[in-house]
């Protein structure tokens, strides 16, 4: 079953036609949410029997889990589930930190959730206009943030 993820990000994009590779782990100038990237990716193959997360995703790991959330939420069948997924993805290193701790990889990947704060505003801001014509027509709209996800948040919100 294919699933489309609406996305932005703030990763520097070198290729956008590798989700792998061209979304790098290096962020957009906090200061120039202009240069965030939007797209639409469809993402095959989700099986929603796995539970596989955690702040260390790459770009494409991101989209999956995005995909899979909607697909995990629509199963329940209860209603307002079957759902449209916008995600926002901030540049973890997308590395795992393992054993020992790596705290500096732990670290960086949080100095960039909070960095990414403006950026994830501004996403948001210009969604807007399409949170307040889906609610105008009776649809609800949902915030889920994940992980580290929430340091973005807050430093969009916070300030």
């Amino acid at each position: 079953m294919a699933t489309t993820v609406y996305f932005a990000t703030n990763r520097i994009v070198t290729n956008p036609s590798d989700p792998d590779g061209g979304y790098t782990s290096a962020i957009v100038p906090p200061l120039k949410p202009e240069e965030i990237t939007y797209g639409t990716a469809i993402i095959d193959g989700i099986d929603i029997a796995t539970n596989a997360h955690g702040f260390d995703n790459t770009f494409s790991d991101a989209l999956a889990r995005a995909a899979f959330n909607r697909e995990w939420l629509a199963a329940s069948g209860l209603p307002g589930t079957n759902t449209t997924v916008v995600a926002f993805s901030w540049p973890s290193s997308g590395r795992v930190v393992g054993y020992p701790v790596a705290a500096e990889v732990y670290l960086a990947d949080r100095n960039m959730a909070q960095s990414s704060g403006i950026a994830l505003m501004s996403f948001l801001a210009n969604l807007e206009p399409l949170i307040g014509a889906a609610r105008a027509g009776g649809y609800r709209v949902t915030l889920l943030a994940h992980s580290m996800g929430n340091l973005a948040l807050e430093a969009g919100v916070v300030g």
